[in-house]
């Protein structure tokens, strides 16, 4: 028997067997075969090659096709209504109205295009901004058993007429219904390849689920099989899924004056459809008292006398089989379980006949009982008492589900309040729960669904917004921004290097928990003048060989306000003698330098990718150590005397100082690009997932960047998503000393440079970059460092990946390390192994920064990248780009401020702060910053 539509044919299945027989008495009705694994490629196939000339098509041709599936359905009611009558075990009533529905939606799903997903223009100038939706290509529609022609043609008529191919796979227990209407849509016209019809249980939704040539899914069905799918889609923001799902839906019931009327919709609500319709209401809220049990003797007084029978009794039945024995079966079990749990049996739900998968209705009291917080799907109410109406309220809402909720009141109040403080993308008043609008969103939250309704909104997830500017002829434009192509100028772009001034209490206070350098060198005597200087002249060099370079002023220290907030008072002096004497670590916290580490002053978003067209700047809360969290406040005005033109610039306050969004900055973060001007790939790395614990922590030290920080920075500066990519830093290398990421990676334009060990899923998290830098023109390059030529341990000590990569004229990048890599003998023999291997790095070029690596800090760690046009670089404070005056400068300033020698017991001097102050004082001045420091605006 054929039970296959694929490419237009009947075939016959090559998968396991299927059966379907009547639940009400056994009697067989279909029989065929699964698709087999190779019949599912097929079909897709299939699909794939025919959706091309079926969406250019056009709307109007589309819907001719649907209208005549329209007419088909209209002339055969009478067949296919007994058809799923049959198959389900519903009345012929009720099997009857649901293939009325089924025609109602063709004309509700060109409405709905129409007016969600139609073809909008406004003037803007001399073009026209146009949106108009483009089909997804090729889904899948997994459908249920309980409506299995109205459901699973509430996503495909509205997928057609998207223009999308459809490969429909109907629940196993409903293959007939199936095969019937795709019928029809063959009689309709439908092109070879538009639909396809795969027959089968688990297997096949697992192999159409997981079709590499499928760009979406729409399900309707199981909490626990929507689970599933969302789990196997985890990962693919490719491809878009739809989650119809169902519910332990509540209906509360006031102290209403009519009392039969309640009833009849609660019972509507309950055991319509033999309690199989994913909004029936599962648990039943009274008030307690004589009121509520007059109300529940009722109501079970009512539901004793439902009719129950075959599909095609007379006079017909209320409500029929449920859709298989072992459905049965298991809803019997559900109420021995309520009972045994505490419930009291109010109405017994039995089987009518031995064998057969009718069942009478039950309603068991589980106010006193241990309810789980599942869905029984079938005629089984649980009625539970309440005491007033906050506690009717939180009983509703504790429930993982989300999809309907209802209340019967003659309080208008009341339920505006439940209204308001319910969960649940379905709520009435004084209506029955499974009453709906076809010109209504229907779906739920939660583990009800996944924010993608169907119904009405069914056009939103069958088609995907495009925006457009468009002009029927190219002109130059009339007047141009200052700097444009029309003054004959290209506009270029830069990347800008701000490197951290080292300050003038630059010291060696190991306060980096488990940082090699700083922790070696805590008691040693450090020389902040060498160190300044060091940081200078590679700044210098830099920009002599005609890289851009900035300079980014350091912070106050040490920090008196801190240490007054510490309960430290009297005068500054007092202050430090009394820190220096009651708490020593404290002190030479609030002392450190550790803006040296400018790569973690703040994450950078060129205009090319932000939403508003502006670079974007955060400033990085580092609340994971306390000398590093008091930083950014400083940060963002020294920042925003940088970038001051509000226009072109954004620079926003640090996130909320909360271990939960732990922010590094560009320590953890970087961009992959074809061209500094063009949109790119923002890279964000960070070391464990605050609220999801499916992420690996470190065991040793703690994880600096969470996920949740970097995702709260990409939506700060407007960033799509199809230019964003996130990686987990490897737990193992972060406990080998590995913090961030520039530690153990390095990237700049289309090349990463990066350890074997950096990210979890690495091969994964490369092939991402790369498939989202090709959809950006450009071409990813991923140069890995094999852990058997150079150890994370060896990277880590010689600051290999604390590194920059530059852009040098002809294509080629030179890569600046510390001395460190000279002294390491594997390390130095892989940078001259990778310099003539030929690739995009040609060159390696040494700084000796001593005084800054022997506290932690790297080429990498003293500079801020900042890709910038010309526009952008023209409207930067022109007082912090380096200059050979600037440097001259610079120098001087140091010579006449900074001590050659500072050690730890030096802290305890408060003559220090004043020296400090003095210093940043006329600097602020050579750098043209105003007032940007504490003691500036006290």
């Amino acid at each position: 028997m054929s039970s296959l539509f694929i490419d237009g044919k009947w075939l016959a299945g090559e998968g396991e067997p299927l059966a379907k027989t009547n639940p009400a008495d056994n009697a067989p009705l279909w029989q065929g075969r699964a698709a087999s694994a190779a019949q599912v490629d097929a079909a897709v196939r299939a699909a794939r090659a025919a959706f091309p000339a079926w969406a250019r098509m056009g709307l109007e041709e589309r819907a001719k096709v649907v209208r005549r599936f329209g007419e088909r359905l209209t002339e055969r009611k009478a067949e296919l209504a007994r058809v799923i009558a049959q198959e389900t075990g519903k009345p012929l009533w009720e099997a009857t109205t649901e293939v009325t529905t089924m025609v109602g939606k063709i004309d509700i799903s060109l409405k709905a295009l129409a007016e969600r997903t139609g073809e909008r223009a406004a003037a803007m100038g001399d073009a026209q901004a146009v949106l108009r939706h483009k089909p997804h290509g090729v889904v899948a529609v997994f459908g249920p058993y309980n409506f299995p022609g109205h459901l699973p043609n509430g996503h495909i008529v509205p997928a057609l007429l998207a223009g999308n191919a459809v490969i429909f796979k109907p629940s196993e227990l409903t293959p007939w219904t199936a095969e019937e209407t795709v019928k029809l849509w063959a009689e309709a016209g439908l092109p070879a390849g538009v639909i396809g019809l795969v027959q089968g249980a688990k297997d096949t939704g697992v192999a159409l689920a997981g079709h590499e040539g499928l760009d979406g899914l729409f399900f309707t069905g199981s909490s626990a099989t929507g689970a599933l799918l969302h789990k196997q889609f985890s990962g693919r923001p490719d491809k878009i899924l739809a989650l119809e799902m169902g519910g332990n839906n509540p209906l509360i019931v006031g102290e209403v004056a009519d009392v039969d009327g309640a009833v009849h919709h609660v019972i509507q609500s309950a055991f319509v459809s033999a309690g199989q319709r994913c909004t029936c209401a599962r648990r039943l809220l009274v008030p307690q008292g004589e009121w509520g049990d007059a109300f529940v003797a009722r109501l079970v007084e009512v539901a004793g006398k439902l009719r129950v029978g075959k599909f095609d009794a007379e006079p017909a039945p209320f409500l029929g089989a449920v859709i298989s024995n072992a459905a049965a079966d298991a809803l019997l079990k559900a109420q021995d379980d309520l009972v045994a749990a505490g419930g009291t049996p109010l109405l017994a739900m039995r089987r009518l006949e031995e064998g057969a998968a009718m069942l009478t209705p039950g309603i068991i009291d589980t106010t006193a009982a241990v309810r789980p917080d599942e869905e029984f799907f079938g005629p089984l109410l649980q009625v539970i008492r309440y005491a007033d109406f906050d506690q009717a309220i939180a009983i509703a809402n504790d429930t993982r589900f989300g999809l309907a909720g209802g209340v019967l009141s003659d309080s208008r109040e009341l339920y505006d309040r439940y209204w308001l403080e319910s969960r649940a993308g379905v709520v009435n008043w004084n209506k029955p729960l499974t009453g709906a609008s076809s010109a209504a969103p229907f779906g739920g939250i939660g583990a009800s669904g996944n924010h993608r309704p169907s119904a009405y909104y069914a056009a939103d997830y069958c088609a995907y917004p495009v925006a457009s500017l468009e002009c029927d002829s190219l002109a130059l434009p009339a007047s141009c921004r200052p700097a444009s192509c029309c003054e004959g100028k290209t506009m270029n772009a830069y990347e800008v290097n701000f490197d951290g001034l080292v300050g003038p209490t630059h010291n060696y206070s190991g306060l980096s928990f488990g940082n090699v350098a700083s922790t070696s060198n805590v008691s040693a005597a450090s020389n902040p003048k060498l160190a300044a200087k060091q940081g200078l002249q590679k700044m210098k060099a830099l920009h002599d060989l005609g890289f851009k370079q900035g300079v980014l002023a350091p912070q106050e220290r040490p920090d008196v306000a801190s240490l007054r907030r510490l309960g430290f008072g009297g005068s500054d002096a007092e202050v430090i003698a009394r820190a220096a004497k009651e708490a020593p670590t404290i002190l030479a916290a609030a002392t450190s330098a550790s803006c040296m580490w400018t790569a973690n002053a703040a994450t950078v978003s060129p205009s090319a990718d932000t939403a508003d067209g502006r670079v974007h700047f955060t400033p990085a809360n580092l609340n994971n150590k306390f000398h590093r969290s008091i930083e950014h406040p400083t940060t963002r005005r020294v920042l925003r005397a940088m970038f001051a033109d509000e226009t072109r610039f954004a620079v926003h306050e640090a996130l909320p100082a909360q271990m939960h969004f732990g922010d590094e900055g560009a320590a953890n973060h970087t961009r992959f690009c074809a061209d500094y001007g063009r949109p790119g790939v923002e890279f964000f790395v960070f070391g464990a997932a605050a609220f999801d614990m499916r992420y690996p922590k470190p065991a040793k030290f703690p994880a600096r960047q969470t996920l949740e920080a970097s995702q709260a920075v990409a939506r700060l500066h407007g960033l799509s998503e199809a230019g964003v990519v996130y990686a987990q830093q490897d737990p193992d290398t972060i406990d080998a000393g590995v913090f961030h990421n520039d530690v153990i990676s390095v990237g700049n334009g289309e090349v990463l440079f990066h350890h074997q060990q950096a990210f979890l899923n690495q091969a994964d998290v490369l092939d991402e970059i790369a498939r989202k830098l090709a959809a950006r023109g450009g071409r990813f390059t991923a140069i890995e460092v094999p852990r058997a030529e150079v150890t994370v341990e060896e990277a880590v000590k010689s600051y290999l990946f604390n590194s920059q990569l530059l852009s040098k004229p002809g294509g080629k990048m030179l890569i600046v390390v510390p001395e460190e890599c000279r002294n390491s003998e594997r390390v130095w023999g892989y940078l001259q192994k990778l310099a003539a291997s030929g690739g995009p790095i040609d060159e390696v070029r040494v700084f000796d920064l001593k005084q800054s690596m022997q506290n932690g800090g790297g080429p990498a760690c003293l500079r801020l990248r900042v890709a910038l046009n010309q526009a952008e670089l023209a409207a930067v404070n022109p007082k912090v780009l380096m200059s050979d005056a600037l440097f001259a400068s610079l120098n001087g300033w140091v010579d006449r401020h900074y001590r050659d020698r500072l050690a730890p017991e030096d802290l305890a001097d408060p003559q220090l702060l004043i020296e400090c102050r003095g210093a940043l004082d006329e600097l602020t001045g050579i750098l043209g910053l105003g007032s940007v420091y504490p003691f500036q605006l006290a």
